[in-house]
């Protein structure tokens, strides 16, 4: 489980991608809106209000709706044989 506020959801996305192909189609992720205040003080990031963190969490790619789309993408490059 990652909360969205540590990492860009773009770098996360690539990072889980990479690890996922490297599992053989293992990983399982769960990304959530963050909540443990020492968390973000340890991180040096400021806990924003519960509903500023859920914003940033919908328009994160792989949350709600993009989710089919990016397992999708997920399945389609595992199945792509490589050209290299």
């Amino acid at each position: 489980m990652f909360a969205n506020d540590y990492r860009h959801p773009a770098l996360l996305a690539k990072e889980t991608a990479t690890i996922d192909r490297l599992s053989g189609g293992r990983l399982e992720v769960g990304l959530g809106a963050g909540w443990m205040l020492t968390d973000y003080h340890a991180s040096g990031i400021p806990l924003d209000p519960p509903s500023v963190r859920i914003e940033r969490l919908d328009e994160a790619p792989g949350s709600s709706g993009r989710c089919g789309r990016a397992r999708r993408s997920l399945t389609a490059a595992r199945t792509t044989p490589s050209t290299s």
